[in-house]
């Protein structure tokens, strides 16, 4: 009897399938110079919009409400962004009341991990602030020196 739940699990293991994000390491440096837009926000509302499968996934619209921005110009109050459905791939998951870190260009209308955003909790918040500002001082300084 147990070998035959001993080969059950292991053949429930062989047929798990797993993802994962497929993104590389990129320096902080790298992704504040690469993102128009760097902000911190809280997360007011989040809705599943059905996809058109095979065309188009199912996906998660968030509205944010912009608090502090660190880098850009938000130019609304209210951001609406999207991510994949799913706790796999490169997907930022989305919790009404979080607060988060986003990373974004001018016409990106979604969010992940490979681009930088994620939820953060309170006390994380003046570290990022104070890393990142001294990041873009630097970035500004090097670029003046040209």
């Amino acid at each position: 009897m147990k070998k035959i739940i001993f080969v059950i699990a292991m053949l429930s293991l062989l047929n798990a399938s797993a993802r994962a994000c497929s993104c590389q390491f990129t320096p902080l440096a790298q992704r504040i110079s690469e993102a128009d837009e760097i902000f911190f926000a809280t997360l007011q509302r989040a809705e599943i919009k059905p996809g058109d499968y095979p065309e188009k996934w199912s996906y998660i619209e968030g509205t944010f409400q912009s608090r502090s921005v660190l880098k850009g110009t938000v130019s609304t109050k209210e951001v609406v962004l999207s991510t994949g459905t799913g706790n796999s791939g490169c997907n930022v998951p989305m919790f009404v009341s979080a607060k988060y870190i986003v990373f974004k260009t001018k016409d990106q209308q979604s969010i992940e991990t490979c681009s930088g955003s994620s939820v953060i909790e309170d006390f994380q918040e003046d570290e990022i602030a104070a890393k990142i500002r001294s990041e873009i001082k630097r970035q500004r300084a090097k670029s003046e020196k040209r």
